[in-house]
């Protein structure tokens, strides 16, 4: 490649300003590139760890995944508020799930294919309002679900093929994991329900008032046995070069 300072030689100043316009910052170390360039890929990516292992690259398979009041997020047995609270990050994005009087399921659910034969993981964070009890449900497989009691944080019961998670995040956050395994027969929905107990069975339902609350933020899934480094995909590309690699 020529030298820029050959490049140019001889242009007129008019000439310079023009080919500025078009060159590119192309500084990797920055982790900052020129805006022009964008990145997608169809198909996760694997890399080389720091301990020297292939891994899958940081993901997060939904969309919309602080925007629960967003219609990519179906309602069912219930409603949702956006922005009402403060994030585990401290900012007002948070919702507030509310479900409706009766009795019936109360979830939201949204789509996302998972590659056959893969463990996964589909974490999310919750904070008790009027209601305290969590189940996260792949819908392909009754043994696809795990059961958390946000309260009091504490896992509750799972289906044979899922191992449940919970992370304290203080503020009366908390990460909520389900771990589904090889074995799973995924199904494209993964929902977030009102489960009537820590010991519910696979999609239960809930009589409800109309009263009961949770608050949502950060949902995730991902391909690999434990949950990483949460990945929005509200304003950023859902599998971009942003994302900070070992």
């Amino acid at each position: 490649m020529r030298p820029l300072s050959r490049l140019f030689k001889g242009r007129k100043p008019t000439q310079l300003n023009k080919l500025a316009g078009a060159l590119l910052n192309l500084n990797f170390t920055t982790r900052v590139l020129d805006p022009r360039i964008t990145f997608s890929r169809t198909t996760n990516a694997t890399l080389t760890n720091s301990a020297g292992l292939v891994a899958n690259a940081p993901m997060n398979l939904l969309t919309y995944s602080e925007q629960f009041d967003n219609a990519a997020w179906t309602k069912t047995g219930a409603t949702v508020t956006a922005n009402t609270s403060a994030s585990p990050t401290g900012t007002s994005t948070a919702d507030t799930l509310t479900a409706t009087a009766g009795t019936s399921a109360k979830f939201v659910a949204v789509n996302a294919t998972v590659v056959a034969n893969s463990p996964a993981a589909f974490s999310v964070y919750v904070k008790a309002g009027t209601w305290g009890f969590v189940q996260l449900v792949n819908d392909g497989d009754a043994q696809a679900f795990a059961n958390f009691n946000v309260t009091t944080g504490v896992a509750g019961t799972t289906g044979t093929k899922t191992t449940a998670a919970i992370v304290d995040l203080g503020n009366g956050w908390y990460r909520c994991t389900a771990l589904f395994n090889s074995t799973v027969s995924y199904g494209s929905g993964h929902r977030i329900y009102m489960a009537p107990s820590a010991s519910a069975t696979y999609a239960a339902t809930l009589a409800a008032a109309g009263t009961e609350t949770l608050s949502l933020w950060g949902a995730q899934l991902e391909l690999g046995s434990t949950a990483t480094t949460y990945n929005p995909t509200t304003v950023k590309n859902l599998l971009g070069y942003t994302e900070h690699f070992d």
